[in-house]
């Protein structure tokens, strides 16, 4: 065997080493976020996400102004330690339609953006497949304040609020392991109405389960957007074929 082959070899060994060494590595995810809700509007999120030497932390604003929503994203990202610049996004958001009042499937006057993107729901499912229990939640933690104006109302939703956080931390259960019991608090507030949110969330998973995810999913995309085939097809471009020439 010559250097040259064996110095390649080397070489390939190396990096598959290097690979797999990599794909056991944890991606982190933490986010702490606040919304409250009011006559003006405003959510707010901000957190950070890390793999190895790089991360980047990120701020979103979600307000209202005037008749239109404005969201606002920041994201700082960070190499060792050294901010490497920052990404500032500012755009208008459309304000989500009623699922009453939408076009039916298939009505040339619906919105483009249901009909123009059949891909993402089946690559979601799969990525979301591939991810099932290989994401560990090292906190989950909500806290939640409900007022409606009446004592017994405001009590009432708090009780419905926290039934809803349970359930939903159990449908969660299925889908990713906890460390500690997620903490779940919901506080009746009485007197006037208020609806106001905090919580904070750390998650990791293996880096090799994120790539397979990402993998399943652009393939469960690709098929979705190829178009299906039909019987009438051949015949139709044979059609075409013979007009052509």
């Amino acid at each position: 065997m010559s250097p040259l082959w064996r110095g390649f070899l080397i070489f390939q060994a190396g990096s598959n080493l290097l690979n797999f060494i990599l794909s056991l590595v944890w991606v982190r995810l933490g986010m702490a976020w606040r919304i409250r809700v009011s006559r003006a509007g405003e959510a707010r999120s901000c957190g950070y996400v890390s793999y190895l030497l790089l991360s980047a932390r990120f701020d979103a604003r979600l307000r209202r102004s005037g008749k239109a929503w404005r969201l606002t994203l920041d994201v700082r990202p960070v190499l060792a330690g050294l901010r490497c610049g920052r990404i500032h996004v500012e755009r208008a958001v459309a304000v989500p339609v009623s699922p009453i009042a939408r076009a039916p499937v298939g009505d040339p006057g619906a919105p483009a953006g249901e009909a123009s993107r059949p891909w993402l729901e089946p690559a979601l499912k799969a990525a979301a497949a591939s991810l099932r229990g290989k994401v560990v939640a090292s906190c989950v933690d909500v806290h939640l304040c409900v007022g409606v104006g009446d004592a017994m109302w405001s009590a009432l939703s708090a009780g419905a609020a926290y039934a809803g956080l349970s359930l939903t931390a159990r449908a969660l259960g299925s889908w990713t392991s906890f460390e500690r019991r997620p903490r779940l608090r919901v506080r009746p507030l009485y007197g006037r109405p208020h609806l106001s949110a905090r919580g904070r969330l750390e998650a990791r998973a293996r880096a090799g389960w994120l790539l397979l995810a990402l993998v399943r999913g652009a393939i469960a995309g690709v098929r979705a957007r190829k178009p299906a085939r039909t019987p009438a097809a051949a015949p139709q471009r044979a059609r075409a074929q013979r007009a052509a020439a």
